[in-house]
């Protein structure tokens, strides 16, 4: 009775090599911090956006038209979007461009964007994750206030990245003197919908959009204020798509972290729509039944799928879906605080990547990455809210069960094309166990003696790969 809902993968075909492109905008440029300090006039360049017949972003009011650079590839040369104020709130300024197909006719619905995202998505970010704000103080300086996030729903998203539902970029924090189209503030840059999409399904899709890119502010923020590397890509968009989470937990009672949250409660919420919460989780464990379907040929997280790879929807999808996993399960497995974790792996520190999260987790990259490897598909096939072995945020076998069920034909509850061995002698020759994971399911009665497997490591060259054992009854 339900239309299946996809993802929107072709964003995050994208995001690669946006996020990419702006460690390199940002290693060419240098500190921003630095660059602020050695521009005599940066308060007089703050205080207005776009030169000449444009209204300062500080002192809009909703109804004023204003100017704003739409950053799209060069930080020197961007298009100028006209666009209108239709929320102007505390931490929010919502902007609609002003030649939008249905410019004028959705204020009702930005407003309640723009409210939602002062109540609610502002104060998780800054309080769980990072602040999208961290800048402002630098940019404007003590006396320039808080400042607000600019949301900017514009055709330009629309006309010149199609299938991109949103970006950020780090540029917009540095002074025009070292990017002339720098809006010199923290700009969210957001499609608009199209002439046939209908604006409740856009805001549907788009209220995740919000926090996901909202994030990356938040990471940009936090790390060029603090003069830290930039994250990893795929690191980067596997935090946005945990940010992502915590905001979906807001809809969910009792999603509490560690709570092995169920498919009732989550994703079957979200697809028949029982209440008015955006879709989230949904695109989380889709990509990650696309992961494990593949495992063993797409790379957990996309760790090597940096500048210069071309990435089909579906292994962009997989990548980020697993990407996430992977953080989620660092998170979960600590006895650490976990909002502690998220801001300083968010914040940054000496290392990025997965060196980053390795540290995190207090083990070798390739002993995180099988540990990781051998619970999800140890937990993928259990149709379970029961607590096993650790107490986990989300009931994985549960959910993709449950997506089965909805789905017949699209979805298994067993995902994982595990290779079948009984117990002997046998011997497997994989070409690659780089940034992914093999798996092998062993069957037999040991009750008389045990299997030694062994692991050999071809011409030694990478991260050596690890062995994990998970015993089912």
């Amino acid at each position: 009775p339900f239309t299946l809902p996809l993802p929107a993968a072709a964003a995050e075909t994208h995001h690669a090599e946006w996020l990419t492109a702006q460690r390199v905008h940002v290693a060419r440029a240098g500190s921003a911090v630095s660059r602020w300090l050695s521009t005599a006039a940066a308060p007089r360049m703050a205080a207005s956006m776009m030169g000449a017949g444009s209204t300062s972003l500080r002192t809009v009011r909703a109804g004023d038209t204003t100017s704003v650079s739409a950053i799209v590839g060069s930080c020197t040369q961007a298009p100028t979007v006209r666009a209108r104020v239709v929320y102007a709130g505390r931490r929010a300024l919502v902007l609609e461009d002003v030649t939008a197909p249905q410019a004028g006719g959705m204020d009702a619905l930005y407003a309640q964007l723009g409210d939602e995202y002062d109540r609610v998505m502002h104060p998780l970010l800054e309080a769980q994750v990072g602040n999208p704000l961290a800048m402002e103080a630098t940019m404007r300086g003590p006396a320039g206030g808080e400042g607000r996030v600019v949301l900017l729903f514009t055709r330009t998203v629309n006309d010149s990245l199609p299938g991109t539902a949103g970006y950020v970029s780090a540029c917009n924090f540095y002074p025009r003197g070292t990017f002339a189209a720098s809006n010199e503030a923290a700009v969210l840059y957001g499609r608009v919908p199209s002439v046939h999409e209908s604006p409740a399904d856009w805001r549907r899709a788009m209220r995740s959009t919000v926090v996901h890119e909202a994030k990356h502010l938040a990471s940009f923020a936090e790390r060029l204020v603090h003069g830290r590397d930039v994250e990893a890509p795929w690191l980067e968009e596997a935090t946005a798509r945990v940010a992502e989470e915590l905001y979906a937990r807001t809809f969910t009672p009792g999603a509490a972290w560690r709570s092995n949250t169920g498919f009732a409660a989550s994703v079957q919420c979200e697809v028949t729509m029982c209440d008015d919460r955006p879709l989230v989780m949904w695109k989380h464990f889709s990509g990650l039944y696309a992961w494990l379907q593949t495992a063993g040929t797409a790379r957990v997280g996309l760790v090597h799928g940096d500048a210069g790879v071309v990435l089909s929807s579906t292994e962009a999808n997989a990548g980020y879906a697993s990407g996430w996993a992977l953080v989620r399960w660092v998170l979960d497995r600590s006895m650490r605080n976990e909002r502690d974790l998220l801001r300083s792996l968010v914040a940054g520190g000496t290392a990025v990547g997965m060196p980053a999260l390795a540290a995190l987790a207090g083990m070798s990259e390739a002993d995180l990455l099988a540990q990781w490897a051998v619970r999800i598909g140890a937990d993928a096939g259990r149709r379970t809210t029961a607590r096993v072995v650790t107490a986990d945020s989300w009931a994985y076998g549960d959910i993709i069960g449950g997506m089965a069920m909805l789905f017949p034909g699209v979805f298994s509850a067993q995902p994982l094309p595990a290779v079948h061995r009984s117990a002997g002698r046998f011997a497997l020759a994989e070409a690659s166990v780089t940034g992914t994971a093999h798996y092998l399911t062993l069957a037999g009665n040991y009750s008389a003696g045990g299997q030694l497997l062994h692991l050999a490591w071809g011409n030694g060259e990478g991260v050596a790969p690890s062995l994990a054992v998970h015993r089912a009854r």
